[in-house]
């Protein structure tokens, strides 16, 4: 067998090394989920998918067309656009995505304990029946919080194209804040002129 994604293996080692996948799984038995695939091959597939080029869910299958690539990651399935656009719906908001974050931002940071906050909006152009007009077209326009030091995204609020970036920025910061590992804290926050 053979596969062009060989790279991946690369990416699946560092998975193993942080031990990922079961940090996934002692987060999710919290959730009591009942679903036949368990919430790392959610988070796992999606991961790996992204870094194999997908970009949207129905190219999970990029990984399920590679037969090699399945053998060498250990998966025996994935989760298919339907099932993993249903677990996001359902487990997006939870603590399972927040508690992880949150465990991979403190393993970034090593011995850095006092960081940094940037924070933006970013505009997505969007056509979808649902997206609202902003000043620069239809879409969203969501907040962005990131670590200076690792350029980590610390927090991200989704929001409506036809909402201000000056709106409830100290919410967002108390948010990103409260997204920190333990015992990091904020050294400063830097914010373009929506901060005034």
């Amino acid at each position: 067998m053979i596969t062009p994604r060989s790279g991946l293996i690369c990416l699946s080692e560092l998975i193993n090394k942080i031990d990922l996948e079961s940090k996934i799984d002692d987060v999710g038995e919290i959730l009591q989920s009942n679903n036949a695939i368990k919430h790392s091959k959610y988070i796992l597939s999606y991961i790996f998918a992204l870094h194999a080029g997908a970009d949207n869910l129905s190219d999970l299958s990029i990984l399920n067309n590679d037969t090699a690539l399945m053998k060498l990651l250990g998966f025996t399935r994935t989760p298919t656009a339907i099932a993993f656009g249903k677990w996001l719906k359902k487990n997006g908001k939870s603590l399972l995505l927040d508690k992880l974050h949150s465990y991979l931002v403190g393993l970034a940071l090593g011995n850095c304990n006092k960081v940094t906050l940037d924070i933006d909006a970013t505009y997505i152009l969007s056509f979808n029946k649902n997206a609202l007009y902003g000043y620069i077209g239809k879409g969203y326009m969501p907040m962005v919080g990131t670590i200076a030091e690792t350029s980590q995204i610390i927090s991200v609020d989704f929001r409506d194209g036809n909402i201000s970036s000056s709106k409830d920025n100290l919410e967002f910061i108390k948010s990103c804040r409260a997204n920190l590992p333990k015992g990091i804290t904020l050294r400063g926050v830097r914010i373009d002129a929506a901060g005034y």
